[in-house]
């Protein structure tokens, strides 16, 4: 198992950092295991090195492409092969290309061959469901290298992919396609931004796909687009307010480390295994929260300057944000392209950094403010605010077939609340983390592994946002989490159909359904809420994104009587 974690942890995040680059420069171009990305005008190309190319398997570092740069319009970039409809896939031992969109990626995994030259090794192995302008769905089985590429797809990106053939997977009897050593993956881009494409893609043919899915696929549009990062305006960011697979800058102490090794696959499986290390830092920050940092390669020379030069103040750039494997909090990671630095004292940031040290209490009230003070000032952390609701909704569930959930406001008539109330708005989810869980063949509940031993399930509500004001014109979504929305609606989840202790005709599905009409009957109503604000800056203090998520709700005297 530590095997496959090491080649998943090292390649995954060499993928990524190279996406994240390609992104940015749009000359550049990285290769990692045989995994080689490169960014065009047209968007991500995924590709495989040569197989009679010689290379060390122990090659870890992705470098820049030392062939001369091809013009992203030229021939020898486009992908030549005619387009085939998912339904025209049908001979075996053909090649085929294929316009398509993402429905789903599946998780990469190993697995080990059983017969063969290549006994004893490990594969790895990914899939994607895609769909095509017809509305044919097919599976996409991507071995080896080209398995990494599902780590540069998201649901809703549009793909062509070519150099695929039929294969009949006869334990589940169905017809996929797979890739060949030839195959390649170009990632257009999100179907909701998409405008154009490549030369070689007939233009009706993706206008065709686009439409469609935006009619009959919208929850695959609505999804969020993972946004593009540059180089140059990398935010500087709290430990309490990462995002996963984002690459930022931080400002850290160093409090502890120690190195070990990690195993892992070659991608292409030239070779058993091989050691990695790695150095695992424990970091922190002056509001007192303490994170993880892992350095990879050359990054673990970085720990004699940190064991030379204690209590100092050090300015991290370009790291990756992952999710940890063995908890559910979120790491740092170095990439090729991070570097550190220790900052002089005289810094002012270093003075910041300290004095904020000093006065940090380790409990802190919410700082109450306005909202118009909030967004201007940029402040991120615990909010107070008075404002006014306009509207409520929950989010919408996935898979993309569900309906989209209506927007509640001032004209829904009560009936039409009660509706959505009986709807599909609550989910079973782990009671100590609620993240929803899946079900087996069985019908039975998957474990929640980041919190084993812990296993009690609970039914919670479908996270909602609230669209607020203050008392000029300006108006923020806030997120609702399940806990917060139990709260608001004073109705358990699981009993939404039973009578409430109002009387055997009042159910709570109706004490929910009022609560939410108090709040939105008149928007002029003030109400106060607890929000945790979190803005991400560049260095000239311009917002790139801001959330804001619900902490605490208080009631009127009237509504809390409900």
């Amino acid at each position: 198992m530590s095997r496959s974690f090491g080649c998943k942890q090292i390649v995954r995040s060499s993928v990524r950092t190279a996406q994240q680059k390609a992104q940015v420069k749009r000359s550049s171009g990285a290769e990692e295991g045989g995994v080689v990305l490169q960014a065009t005008t047209e968007g991500v190309l995924c590709s495989q090195e040569s197989t009679n190319t010689h290379k060390s398997p122990t090659t870890k570092r992705p470098r820049i492409s030392e062939e001369p740069v091809v013009p992203a319009g030229s021939r020898a970039n486009r992908l030549q092969s005619p387009v085939t409809p998912l339904l025209g896939c049908v001979t075996v031992g053909r090649t085929y290309s294929v316009l398509v969109v993402v429905v789903y990626p599946c998780h990469l995994k190993e697995i080990k061959v059983k017969s063969g030259p290549s006994a004893g090794t490990f594969v790895p192995l990914a899939s994607i469901v895609v769909m095509d302008h017809s509305g044919t769905e097919m599976k996409v089985v991507l071995w080896r290298q080209a398995a990494f590429w599902v780590l540069t797809v998201n649901a809703g990106d549009v793909l062509l992919i070519t150099g695929l053939q039929v294969s009949e997977d006869r334990w589940r009897g169905e017809t996929v396609l797979q890739s060949t050593f030839r195959s390649k993956l170009l990632n257009l881009g999100h179907a909701s931004t998409l405008l154009s494409g490549p030369h070689d893609v007939d233009a009706h043919l993706l206008s065709s796909l686009c439409s469609f899915v935006r009619k009959q696929r919208p929850l695959l549009v609505s999804l969020p687009c993972r946004p593009v990062q540059k180089l140059d305006r990398l935010p500087y960011v709290t430990l309490r307010m990462l995002r996963v697979n984002t690459l930022v800058h931080a400002l850290l102490q160093v409090t502890h480390s120690y190195v070990s090794s990690d195993w892992r696959n070659e991608a292409e499986s030239r070779s058993r295994s091989a050691v990695q290390i790695k150095a695992v830092v424990s970091v922190e920050q002056p509001d007192g929260q303490q994170g993880v940092l892992i350095l990879w390669g050359s990054a673990v020379d970085w720990l004699g300057c940190f064991h030379r030069n204690k209590n100092t103040v050090w300015d991290f750039h370009i790291l990756l944000v992952r999710e940890g494997l063995t908890s559910d909090l979120l790491e740092l990671h170095s990439t090729p392209w991070s570097s550190v630095k220790a900052l002089d004292l005289t810094d002012r940031r270093v003075q910041e950094f300290q004095r904020a040290q000093s006065s940090w209490t380790g409990s802190r009230g919410p700082v109450e403010l306005d909202l118009d003070t909030l967004l201007s000032q940029k402040y991120s952390g615990e909010v107070e605010l008075r404002v006014q609701i306009w509207t409520f909704k929950f989010q919408d569930v996935l898979p993309s077939q569900n309906p989209v959930q209506p927007v509640l406001d001032s004209s829904t008539p009560l009936d039409a609340i009660v509706a959505v109330l009986s709807g599909d708005i609550t989910y079973t989810g782990c009671a100590r983390c609620y993240s929803e869980l899946d079900t087996d063949t069985n019908g039975i509940y998957v474990p929640c592994y980041p919190c084993l031993p812990h296993t009690a399930v609970c039914r919670f509500y479908r996270p909602g946002v609230l669209m607020i004001s203050g008392r000029d014109c300006s108006k923020i979504s806030v997120q609702v989490p399940p806990v917060p929305l139990q709260k608001i609606l004073k109705a358990p989840p699981d009993r939404l159909q039973r009578s409430s202790a109002l009387g055997p005709l009042v159910k709570h599905i109706q004490v929910a359904a009022e609560r939410i009409h108090h709040l939105l009957s008149n928007p002029k109503k003030t109400f106060c809420i607890t929000l945790q604000s979190h803005f991400l800056c560049d260095e000239n203090s311009i917002p790139i994104s801001q959330d804001f998520t619900l902490l605490d709700f208080q009631f009127p005297s009237c509504v809390s009587s409900l």
